[in-house]
């Protein structure tokens, strides 16, 4: 159980990093992939405690691939258009 309040504050703490992150799109897909990793290790802690499965965790791991790859891609897209990645410097917000 100890666990489980450590990973959710550490989760908490992150989540607050990725709102207050005003400089680049790498920092922010970087936050976002850390909250994806915590969420995994509490899906999995939780679903083991439950009911011994791993289905839950495969689907999380899953979701969190295609997020970071879609993420990276549209990065890339950014960086090709606009030569950085800085967010002030966009004109897609």
């Amino acid at each position: 159980m100890f666990y489980l309040t450590i990973l959710a504050l550490l989760l908490g703490l992150i989540f607050y990093l990725y709102t207050q992150t005003k400089s680049h799109y790498l920092i922010v897909l970087l936050y976002l992939e850390v909250m994806m990793l915590i969420s995994l290790m509490l899906v999995n802690i939780v679903s083991l405690m439950v009911s011994g499965s791993v289905m839950a965790f495969l689907l999380v791991m899953t979701l969190a691939v295609g997020e970071a790859a879609f993420g990276l891609g549209m990065l890339l897209s950014l960086i090709k258009l606009n030569g950085n990645d800085f967010i002030k410097s966009s004109h897609l917000i």
